[in-house]
């Protein structure tokens, strides 16, 4: 048998505070027009209260792309994607929808209320800004009943390849290297309030508790963003026995782990847990993947129990961009060139973004090709990759398993001795605080 959800006045609302949802799915309002629950869209549950984000001052302008203090910007259009997810009952007579795993229309919108939604950042005067929706003529509202109170997740850069099952939201993060991945979670209000209130948030009836005049920015969902990318940035210097000072081109490595995979939510038994931050990376291509992401992916043969096997190509070539700055020289051929010598570490290049990788996965230990030439136009490569391996743990910390970390900023400082060989050849606003970097040791390594 059809259930009906009926579209009822303002009196109804009123009766419902005395009323469980169950009582008003399959009550019959007098002159109100049933709506079938199996065809229930957004826009029939869809209450009065927009949902808008706190706006931050002193944070619209963030290092946005490569984390890089030379860098800086807000979200662009299409740059953050965010989410609403149920997070707890408000009403716990009502029916108990699950996040994909419902028969009904009803609990797969209202346990999902915004999917991956497109947003920016608005700047306004004074290094302000506020989150807008891209599409301005789509309409985001709380829903109009008491279900769920819910919590909102945020991240850069934005992406069709999500993986959805009735147990977790997980969102695939291809890196290059060049971009910096945030996310953050609003789950929650800053302000001192009543704990029966707090625990309504988010939700149409938080907010009427409140009372709609008298709702401050400290009300709304804010937004805290995070790096979840490790940064790498580069030192080099000549060794004594090298006859002159040379140019860096570049700096690049290989065979590195390229995806990310960004937990947006995680359910057990129909509980949203609070696994905030949760990330990982993609190890091999037998990892479970949307199929758009595999699709994507470039293909390599492998043996697969003696038998050829196309497989995705999921770990990276990564390049250091070069930085903008004449201050590290002049330009050659239009671009800037690093010169190194015996004198003393010089800086090198922006910086290259990673997914972090704990010191126990196989390809932990990143392996460095340094691309020099001299002022005669010869071209240079080192005989053998400079091995980095990833930092060890903290033994002051019982929990640190080592590895290159989220929101870390690591230095390598790389001594290029003499051997190296000649090649005849050239290489092919938003809202919310973002947490800078926090710098680690410099990592000290040569050829």
């Amino acid at each position: 048998m059809k259930k009906y959800l009926f579209i009822i006045g303002m009196t109804a609302v009123m009766f419902a505070a005395c009323s469980s949802n169950d009582e008003l799915l399959t009550q019959k309002v007098a002159g109100e027009e049933a709506v079938d629950e199996e065809n229930v869209t957004r826009e029939d549950l869809m209450g009065n209260i927009p949902i808008e984000f706190a706006d931050i001052t002193g944070s619209a302008t963030v290092e946005l792309t490569r984390g890089s203090a030379n860098i800086n910007g807000s979200f662009s259009s299409g740059t953050m994607g965010i989410y609403c997810i149920a997070a707890r009952k408000i009403n716990n007579a009502a029916d108990d929808p699950q996040m994909s795993g419902s028969s009904t229309a009803l609990g797969k919108i209202l346990s999902l209320w915004l999917e991956n939604v497109s947003a920016h950042i608005e700047p306004t005067a004074n290094n302000e800004g506020y989150i807008v929706w891209d599409n301005p003529n789509e309409k985001h509202y709380y829903p109009r009943k008491d279900w769920y109170a819910y919590k909102f997740a945020a991240y850069h850069p934005r992406t069709e390849y999500i993986a959805k099952t009735s147990a977790a939201i997980a969102t695939y993060i291809p890196i290059d290297g060049n971009d910096d991945v945030f996310a953050a979670f609003a789950d929650g209000p800053r302000v001192s309030i009543d704990a029966e209130t707090a625990a309504k948030a988010y939700s149409q009836q938080y907010f009427e508790t409140i009372g709609v005049d008298n709702i401050l920015p400290e009300h709304k969902p804010y937004y805290n963003f995070r790096h979840l990318t490790s940064r790498l940035k580069f030192k080099v210097k000549l060794s004594s026995d090298c006859e002159r000072p040379l140019h860096v081109d570049n700096i690049c490595f290989s065979d590195f782990p390229n995806i990310m995979k960004v937990a947006l939510a995680k359910y057990d038994n129909g509980n949203l847990i609070n696994n905030w931050y949760s990330y990982d990376f993609v190890t091999n291509y037998s990892d479970y993947m949307p199929a758009s992401l595999k699709d994507d992916l470039p293909k390599k043969t492998i043996n697969v129990n003696g038998t050829p096997t196309e497989a995705c190509v999921v770990n990276g070539h990564y390049w250091l961009r070069e930085a903008d700055d004449s201050s590290i020289g002049a330009k050659v051929n239009g671009q800037y060139k690093y010169i190194v010598d015996t004198n003393g570490y010089t800086d090198v290049g922006d910086c290259i973004m990673i997914a972090p990788v704990y010191k126990s996965h196989s390809k932990s230990t990143i392996k460095l090709e340094v691309y020099l030439a001299d002022d005669y136009g010869n071209k240079y490569t080192t005989v053998q990759p400079i091995e980095v391996p990833a930092p060890d743990a903290d033994p002051s910390d019982p929990n640190d398993v080592g590895g290159w970390k989220s929101g870390k900023s690591y230095t390598i400082k790389v001594s290029i001795g003499g051997n190296i060989f000649f090649m005849d050849q050239t290489r092919g606003q938003m809202t919310g605080h973002l947490d800078g970097y926090t710098e680690e040791p410099e990592i000290e390594v040569s050829d």
